[in-house]
C-alpha cells in the first residue's frame, strides 16, 4: 500500500512538473507571437491537468489577443469555475464582456477583480480595475 502511495505522489509530482512546464512554454510561444502555437500548447496542459485554472486563463488570453472573443470568454468562464479567487480571469473576462457589450456583467467581474486584487494586496492591478470600471461608468464607484 505504501508503495502505491508512493507512486501516486511521484506521477501526481511529474504531472504538475509537466503542467509547469507546458505553461512556460506555452507563455514563450505568447510573447513571440505565436499564437497558434500557445493555444496548442495550453491545450495540451488543460488535457494534462483540467481542473487547473491556469492554462484556460492563459489560453483564453490568447484568444482574447486574437480577439476571439467568446473562445476568450469560454476559456476565462472555465478558469474561474475552477478558482473562484482567480483576480486577473475576472478582470479579463469583465473586459471581454464589455467588449461584446454585456456592460452590466462586465463591470460585475471589473468590481469582482477590483476586490480580490485589493485582499490580495495587489494594489497595481486593484488601480487598473478601477480604472477600466471608471472607463465604462465614470459615475460608479468600485
Amino acid at each position: 500500500m505504501a508503495l502505491l502511495l508512493m507512486l501516486c505522489s511521484r506521477v501526481a509530482i511529474a504531472s504538475e512538473n509537466n503542467l509547469a512546464g507546458l505553461i512556460r512554454q506555452g507563455q514563450v510561444h505568447f510573447q513571440q507571437g505565436q499564437y497558434r502555437d500557445a493555444i496548442a500548447t495550453f491545450t495540451q496542459a488543460i488535457l494534462l491537468n483540467p481542473d487547473s485554472a491556469t492554462p484556460y486563463f492563459y489560453r483564453g488570453k490568447v484568444r482574447f489577443e486574437l480577439e476571439d472573443d467568446f473562445g476568450a470568454l469560454e476559456d476565462f468562464d472555465d478558469a474561474v469555475q475552477r478558482n473562484a479567487r482567480f483576480a486577473e480571469a475576472y478582470l479579463y473576462r469583465g473586459s471581454v464582456r464589455l467588449s461584446l457589450g454585456d456592460q452590466t456583467n462586465g463591470l460585475v467581474d471589473l468590481r469582482q477583480a477590483a476586490g480580490l486584487f485589493s485582499q490580495q494586496g495587489n494594489q497595481k492591478e486593484y488601480q487598473r480595475a478601477i480604472q477600466l470600471i471608471r472607463q465604462f461608468n465614470p459615475d460608479l464607484t468600485p
